[in-house]
């Protein structure tokens, strides 16, 4: 918010950068950095280019956002070092370790649930797995969970669970009606 208003970047009243411009930056910033992407892998003029085939800004208009949005991108990583650093963050650190500890088992629950990082970070540190999880329930991509993550798993030895501890029989037989 503060950068906002030092920078003259937007000219919205404080209540609507404060409820509704401040949270959807925090929200892409997340979503990015949940791929790893950080403002130095942020290559500007190739960003510009893809995003001119969106019709529905003028082109003037997403170099600004572009521009603009690097620059709190930036800020915002300037800022966290000076507090410590956010989940993603433990993550992207994680994953450049060129030695970790093997564990001899690791379970990941909710496969569908987890992000690029999360399941190359089980991955890396697991001597043998457990993945659960049920595509039909991925309800996290707004955080980079994705279906794909299966894929990473499709080594492993699958076991269909087909027995339901979770609902009762009325409740089983009325949703198969």
């Amino acid at each position: 918010y503060q950068f906002f208003k030092d920078n003259e970047i937007l000219n919205y009243g404080d209540d609507y950068l404060i409820d509704t411009i401040v949270p959807k930056m925090e929200n892409l910033i997340r979503y990015l950095k949940s791929f790893g992407i950080t403002p130095e892998s942020i290559d500007l003029d190739k960003t510009k280019k893809f995003l001119e085939g969106n019709e529905k800004m003028d082109k003037k208009d997403l170099d600004k956002f572009a521009e603009h949005f690097l620059s709190i991108f930036k800020h915002y990583e300037k800022t966290k070092q000076k507090n410590g650093i956010d989940y993603n963050d433990l993550l992207i650190n994680f994953l450049k370790l060129k030695e970790t500890k093997k564990y001899k088992y690791v379970m990941i629950d909710e496969l569908q649930d987890v992000n690029n990082m999360e399941a190359d970070m089980a991955l890396k540190c697991a001597e043998s797995y457990i993945a659960v999880g049920d595509k039909k329930q991925a309800i996290f991509g707004f955080q980079g969970g994705s279906i794909v993550n299966f894929k990473k798993f499709q080594s492993a030895k699958p076991f269909i669970l087909s027995e339901n501890f979770r609902s009762t029989n009325e409740v089983l037989k009325y949703s198969r009606e």
